[in-house]
């Protein structure tokens, strides 16, 4: 029997829309981590401030747009799914967006000179951990053309590749971030303490993105399974 919905009506009654604009900000935060971190690596402190300028402003953007829809959020949504997993998948989201920025801080605060040989491990993980945010993004706007499809069609399976594509990259970047971390491990006698604690901290927090990016894929799959 043919159904009488109009699934672009129902759409409107979704927090998909508001959702697709929060974590595009919060995407935007992420991609700048990249052209910061080649101005840590040069000690280009100017550049820095610009851009801590630039994902401070961001953020703050995300966290407007996570309490719009937090605020409007109906208690009942035309979605296969319960409001408390949007609203965590909400968090996962706003996750990106903090930790751009503390990332961005840190480095701000704590200029120095990293290991040459540290360079491009660096420099490759923040580009690894940057495409999963820009993948987990992928994922948001594929589940807003989901719920037009009323949540089934051939879509459900190019979201499942795409999770899967996420999941299995974040464990490659976790390999990036092990290898860097054991050239800083490996030099760090002949740095100073505070710099290696902090170095390490930057580097832990460029693979949270990944993290988050991960956390988002698997946290996408409730909204196929219910």
């Amino acid at each position: 029997m043919a159904t009488t919905i109009d699934f672009r009506k129902l759409l409107r009654k979704t927090p998909f829309k508001p959702i697709l604009t929060h974590m595009t900000i919060a995407n935007d935060c992420a991609s700048h981590i990249l052209p910061a971190l080649e101005a840590f690596i040069a000690q280009d402190t100017d550049t820095l401030k610009e851009l801590k300028h630039t994902i401070t402003r961001l953020e703050a953007e995300a966290d407007s747009q996570l309490e719009e829809v937090q605020s409007n959020l109906p208690k009942k949504v035309y979605m296969p799914v319960v409001r408390e997993d949007i609203l965590d998948l909400l968090q996962i989201q706003e996750s990106i967006a903090d930790r751009s920025l503390d990332i961005i801080g840190l480095m701000v605060e704590l200029p120095l000179k990293i290991p040459t040989e540290m360079e491009k491990p660096l420099i490759r993980l923040g580009k690894r951990c940057i495409e999963l945010c820009e993948s987990a993004l992928g994922i948001i706007e594929s589940l807003g053309e989901l719920a037009l499809a009323g949540f089934d069609g051939p879509q459900i399976e190019k979201i499942k590749k795409q999770i899967s594509d996420v999941i299995k990259a974040e464990t490659d970047a976790d390999g990036v971030e092990k290898e860097v971390t054991h050239i800083l491990f490996a030099r760090r006698k002949e740095m100073d303490a505070v710099e290696v604690v902090f170095l390490y901290q930057i580097i832990q927090w460029i693979d949270d993105l990944a993290d988050c990016a991960e956390k988002l894929a698997i946290h996408s799959r409730l909204f196929l399974a219910k």
